[in-house]
């Protein structure tokens, strides 16, 4: 896993500061978990608006947690003959 570099704290002039930093974080953490969608904070709501990083970012996150969290087949109401 990408670690990203620690930004220090910093205060916002405005509310449309704040928006664009914000922006830029979440297109440079998109940016490195997706590569191949290469997203900046220029095209991060186009990027967005797809769905695909969406998409990408469930997948991903519904893979890590079934395989530390395999489905009981009681819990899914099969039965085992």
């Amino acid at each position: 896993m990408a670690m990203l570099e620690a930004r220090p704290y910093r205060p916002f002039k405005s509310s449309e500061e704040y928006l664009e930093a914000m922006r830029e974080d979440l297109a440079e953490w998109l940016s490195t978990l997706y590569p191949e969608l290469s997203i900046n904070a220029d095209n991060f709501m186009d990027r967005l608006d797809t769905g695909v990083a969406l998409c990408k970012t469930l997948t991903l996150t519904l893979a890590n947690y079934t395989a530390d969290n395999p489905p009981n087949v009681a819990d899914v109401g099969l039965s085992i003959e």
